[in-house]
């Protein structure tokens, strides 16, 4: 409890809140939570996940994510990538993916998307929309149709098994200081080790000064 205090007072010194816990084992098991399955992607020579609504990266720190399905991502030669979902298209910088800017239907896009040219486009995004394919310029915030296009499929790619970051050490740290993360018996166990130390250090005091009393005493009979 003392080192788990410790720990729990200097968080931001330690990053505690910014660290997830990743073992498949500890996330299972004490918290319940069940893996998310994905696909692995490279990205311009990088590894990326792909699930069913979100982009993530290997270590799964969620970098985009859509209201309805994913449907791809591609690379554009301006140092961009388009996260690409079904009423939607966000712009994000690369490689370190902030916002640049999410296009829609007043944009120029044909909604909604079903699916995305594995084919490199260049600057513009290449995508499929109620069985037409289209060439959509980002500068121009235009779409043009184009010639029948090779479809992106996700089930290609190799599956993997994604435990989302959801419980950051602070939490751990805490639950385990206050006996949560063995439910309601942990809780009264860490409050029956408190009251035994309360009690401990209340009785150690009075043997003390009982001790120091009776020394006292002995120390005036003998003057």
């Amino acid at each position: 409890m003392s080192v788990s205090g410790i720990f729990i007072n200097h968080t931001s010194e330690f990053s505690l809140d910014k660290t997830y816990l990743k073992s498949p084992w500890l996330l299972k098991h004490l918290y319940g939570v069940k893996p998310t399955q994905g696909r692995s992607i490279q990205i311009n020579g990088q590894s990326f996940i792909l699930t069913r609504q979100s982009v993530s990266r290997l270590n799964t720190e969620l970098l985009a994510g859509c209201e309805q399905e994913l449907i791809g991502v591609q690379y554009l030669k301006f140092e961009a990538v388009a996260v690409i979902c079904q009423t939607k298209v966000s712009l994000y910088s690369w490689p370190d993916f902030y916002l640049i800017e999410r296009l829609d239907e007043v944009a120029g896009l044909h909604l909604p998307i079903e699916n995305v040219s594995t084919e490199t486009c260049l600057s513009d995004v290449c995508y499929q929309s109620n069985g037409q394919w289209f060439e959509y310029d980002v500068n121009q915030l235009s779409s043009q149709a184009i010639a029948q296009q090779v479809k992106f499929n996700r089930n290609h790619l190799p599956q993997l098994s994604i435990y989302p970051q959801t419980i950051s050490l602070e939490r751990l740290i805490l639950d385990l200081h206050s006996g949560a993360i063995f439910s309601t018996n942990g809780k009264l166990l860490v409050d029956l080790f408190a009251i035994l130390l309360i009690i401990l250090s209340c009785f150690g005091g009075y043997l003390w000064l009982h001790a120091f009393s009776i020394k006292k005493k002995r120390n005036k009979s003998k003057s």
